[in-house]
């Protein structure tokens, strides 16, 4: 009798702690949507120079990439962007404290007339004559040139309102220039126009130096096709890869390097041909939004679509850990039909997406995948105490049968 009590006082215990892991692998599976979920709102990457504290205009902006130090003993040699596009270079002992004077009118006669709106680029010096030597090369004219250099890539990586200029400018002139037959066959390249993102459309709000966006605005997103009849030999078995909805649902890995089918050159008129690292977005039956980064140029059909970036602006891992984030008002009736539904592309183009300068996508990358490998190293640790658990439950259910 005392055996069967600690056998039934053992099970309780037991059941008690597996329970307790469930709750621990939902708030694992929690704990990842959270981690993407702030690193779409911006939340990761509060601490970035761009987004520094303390100076006493909001308006004002640290473009330069480097955190200015409140406290410091050397010498700076800086440049400043006034709202009339004119740069400012000076030099000075306490930068941090200098800028704020800017920025009240007490700096400089020019900046009193002309108010700075960001911190284009500054160095550290030992000495004073040092940093007025820089300050005096920034206004050379092989010091300007240098100086502009900095800037126009210093907006493209800090200020996402210049990125998104950019990424229209090169996308229209890929369309212009588009040849009849090139890699990327697209079989719709009129431009389309969007409509402006409304206030209410927006569901949280984004840091400065962000800006809203929609996906058909920043990528081509084409659907593909299949040859039919399927497995006809006219079409497959040739030498290029071909994606079904399948190889990307059946991987859980952001990478997808493998492929079932194979088609023809005869082939591709059915469908579409992309170059590698493209991004791709499928849904299987009610499960909408599975995506992938495909490593291999490949074709793909038509429950498949992709995610056609132009020229790395957008780092396609940044749009990957946005579409993973599955928020609710992503993808809202992005499928049409019952049953196994297809991916509606115009719907995905008017998707808004918030759109961080290409500096800050790359770091919220960095900090979201460390994030997800701790995620991943718990769930690890879980699945082996539930592991063991069960173990020493079936041991003890043994020795009890054994003492009976």
């Amino acid at each position: 009798m005392n055996n069967y009590k600690k056998l039934v006082d053992t099970k309780k215990t037991v059941i008690k702690i597996l329970k307790e892991i469930e709750y621990q692998k939902v708030y694992a599976k929690l704990l990842r949507q959270n981690i993407l979920q702030e690193a779409i709102e911006g939340k990761l990457t509060e601490d970035l120079p761009c987004r520094q504290a303390g100076w006493r205009k909001n308006s004002f902006r640290n473009l330069s990439g480097k955190l200015v130090p409140k406290e410091s003993d050397k010498f700076f040699a800086y440049v400043l962007e006034c709202n009339d596009g004119s740069l400012y270079k000076g030099y000075t002992r306490n930068l941090f404290e200098r800028i704020n004077r800017h920025l009240e009118e007490r700096g400089a006669e020019w900046t009193a007339k002309h108010t700075p709106v960001s911190l284009i680029h500054f160095e550290e010096f030992n000495k004073e004559k040092e940093a007025l030597e820089r300050e005096k090369y920034f206004k050379s004219g092989s010091g300007r040139e240098y100086i502009n250099e900095i800037r126009n890539r210093n907006k493209l990586d800090y200020d996402a309102e210049a990125l998104f200029e950019k990424i229209q400018e090169e996308k229209c002139h890929t369309d212009s220039e588009l040849p009849l037959e090139t890699s990327l066959r697209i079989r719709n390249s009129k431009k389309k126009v969007f409509e402006p993102i409304a206030e209410n459309e927006q569901p949280f709000e984004i840091p400065e130096g962000w800006k809203w966006v929609r996906l058909g605005e920043i990528s081509k997103i084409v659907r593909g096709g299949s040859p039919r009849p399927a497995g006809d030999k006219t079409y497959y078995d040739g030498k290029i890869p071909f994606l079904k909805v399948a190889d990307i649902t059946n991987s859980d890995e952001k990478e997808l390097w493998t492929y079932t089918y194979t088609i023809k050159e005869t082939g591709l008129k059915k469908t579409r041909y992309v170059e590698k690292e493209t991004l791709m977005l499928t849904n299987s039956g009610a499960t909408l939004g599975i995506p992938k980064i495909c490593m291999i140029a490949t074709t793909f059909n038509d429950g498949i679509a992709a995610f056609l970036d132009i020229k790395n602006r957008i780092t396609k891992d940044y749009l990957y850990y946005f579409l993973k984030s599955k928020t609710k008002w992503f993808l809202k009736e992005a499928a049409k039909g019952q049953g196994q539904p297809n991916l509606n592309t115009d719907i995905i183009a008017i998707t808004i997406l918030a759109l961080p300068p290409l500096a800050e996508q790359k770091e919220i990358v960095s900090r979201v995948e460390k994030l997800l490998a701790n995620v991943t190293e718990l769930e690890k640790q879980i699945t082996e105490r539930e592991t063991l658990t069960k173990q020493l439950m079936q041991s003890i259910m043994k020795d009890a049968f054994r003492e009976e």
